[in-house]
């Protein structure tokens, strides 16, 4: 969804000539920090937690 919107807003294709639309810049940027946002806050879950060898030896 993220890359539709900014192919839409930066992008424009008209027939076979393809340029870039700078008025779009703005919504391609907050669409860039908003998948940035995202992959961050996934891995938030995973920032303190250890890895314990007790746990694979048993497998």
């Amino acid at each position: 969804m993220t890359g539709k919107l900014a192919e839409s807003s930066h992008l424009i294709t008209g027939g076979s000539a393809v340029y870039w639309d700078l008025a779009g810049t703005p919504l391609f940027a907050l669409a860039a920090a908003g998948v940035v946002g995202v992959a961050i806050a996934g891995t938030l879950p995973l920032a303190g937690r250890r890895v314990d060898p007790e746990l694979i030896r048993r497998d």
